[in-house]
């Protein structure tokens, strides 16, 4: 087996190789982005996802399939968006989302959640940010009351799920302040918000149950 810097320096020769294709080339569509993160290109892998790339194009997609079941993965991601500004980690989190299979591991999306989102703030964000990650922030919620379906949730985790259904909340909330119109927000803010009425209602608040009702009939 190879030592990390003989890998390091595979993956570049490969990376390199792979620079010089079309960039209509299968391999290069499916290999480039994995093998600049293993060479530890950070800066070359910075260009191709803020300067070439958008959310859910096939420059992300195969190559995260890759980095998926790579046993470096959280390593990688940390290293990766370390050089990040927030909108460029949002945007990267829900790439990274959006390209895995609907079993992906709830502790790896959880982990990236920790790692690399916990400090972004919706005003930090546009419209099209702020709705990947409401989504990001619904699937983590939706996952953790699937997983405890019928049964009694531990304190530990209902504060978890509450805390990414708040979340997703603020990023939807910011969405649809800006552009009302974007996608389908109306009604995904409205569906979250719903989801926090039973939570709410299990603290014996009934007053706060109608005023927040209310706020999500005002969503025009």
């Amino acid at each position: 087996m190879p030592d990390n810097a003989e890998r390091k320096t595979l993956y570049a020769d490969m990376a390199r190789l792979l620079l010089s294709y079309d960039n209509d080339h299968p391999q290069k569509r499916a290999l480039l982005f994995y093998c600049l993160i293993e060479a530890e290109d950070l800066q070359e892998s910075h260009e191709w996802l803020t300067d070439r790339n958008s959310a859910g194009s096939p420059w992300w997609n195969a190559s995260i399939t890759y980095l998926v079941e790579d046993k470096d993965v959280d390593h990688h991601i940390r290293r990766l968006c370390s050089g990040f500004d927030s909108r460029e980690r949002a945007a990267f989190a829900y790439a990274f989302y959006a390209s895995l299979p609907m079993t992906a591991q709830l502790p790896l999306l959880c982990t990236m959640e920790a790692d690399i989102l916990v400090t972004i703030v919706p005003e930090q964000l546009d419209a099209s940010h702020s709705y990947g990650m409401g989504n990001y922030y619904g699937h983590l919620f939706q996952t953790h009351e699937t997983e405890y379906s019928g049964l009694t949730i531990p304190q530990g985790n209902r504060q978890k799920a509450t805390y990414y259904l708040e979340r997703s909340i603020s990023f939807f909330r910011r969405c649809y302040d800006l552009d009302p119109d974007y996608a389908d927000v109306r009604n995904m803010l409205r569906g979250v918000m719903s989801e926090m009425l039973p939570i709410i209602a299990r603290e014996g608040n009934f007053d706060q149950v109608e005023a927040y009702n209310e706020q999500i009939n005002q969503i025009k």
